[in-house]
């Protein structure tokens, strides 16, 4: 029920918290939940366990089959794989940067120290390993933000946010990830 912009923020909160970051199948293209009959006693679950869209071919890529097991999402613009790669934006990029950002700062490992700066709109929260500190700024609402920090010094990863002086603008539902 969350569109793309609200993934992205969900993400960049998961990926900079402490614990290891869960992913499941189909999240980090935006798959959809389909309205489907149970299986197996999937109950409500079932329609979040359809197969991985791979591209738009039939059954997105998952299987040449004439009956799979469980239907794809049959939307035109249903996410797939092949798509998200080739659109820069996307969820799935989006989440390949915060993976990559998250392996290459050990400030960000599922071990490393954790503290609120800020709660509310926009959260502030820092991380930190031995003398390695980040800080994340995370405005999850619709409304334009503004944080101010006169310790920001290197700027790892940013997201529909402006920098200027010490002021970080945010707009709705960005973040910001800097060295402190």
């Amino acid at each position: 029920g969350r569109d793309d912009e609200d993934i992205k923020i969900a993400y960049a909160f998961i990926m900079t918290m402490p614990g290891v970051p869960i992913n499941y199948y189909g999240d980090e293209i935006g798959m959809k939940y389909l309205n489907i009959t149970s299986k197996e006693g999937g109950r409500d679950r079932t329609g979040s366990r359809t197969p991985m869209q791979w591209s738009s071919g039939k059954n997105c890529g998952f299987s040449d089959s004439d009956t799979p097991y469980l239907p794809t999402d049959d939307a035109p613009n249903a996410p797939t794989v092949e798509s998200q790669l080739a659109e820069e934006n996307s969820i799935l990029n989006f989440v390949k940067k915060l993976t990559k950002i998250r392996q290459e700062n050990r400030a960000l490992w599922a071990d490393s120290e954790y503290l609120t700066i800020q709660s509310g709109y926009p959260l502030v929260f820092e991380r930190s390993y031995q003398n390695e500190k980040v800080r994340i700024v995370i405005n999850a609402s619709i409304d334009d933000k503004e944080y101010v920090d006169n310790d920001l010094k290197n700027v790892i990863f940013a997201y529909k946010t402006t920098i200027v002086g010490d002021k970080i603008k945010l707009c709705g539902r960005s973040c910001i990830i800097y060295t402190v």
